[in-house]
């Protein structure tokens, strides 16, 4: 089940629009989905470490190449 989420996941990080721009997620490293530390955040200027985990209307999601972000529990994802 984690395959077929993490999956979901990355098809709706590929959908979204590139690039970075305030607000967008970026892998700091390998790490659990809901620990801050996994995640940084683009502050329109530069990328710094993240306070929050990332939600689902997130302007930009990026798991970056080398980096394996584990969910922890099952997660429902919903497209309009």
């Amino acid at each position: 089940m984690r395959l077929v989420s993490s999956l979901i996941f990355v098809a709706l990080i590929m959908v979204s629009a590139w690039g970075q721009r305030a607000g967008s997620y970026c892998s700091a490293a390998s790490g659990n989905r809901n620990a801050a530390s996994t995640w940084e955040i683009y502050n329109d200027s530069s990328w710094v470490a993240a306070s929050a985990t990332p939600i689902y209307i997130n302007s930009v999601i990026t798991i970056q190449s080398g980096h394996t972000v584990t969910f922890a529990a099952r997660i429902l994802l919903f497209a309009r």
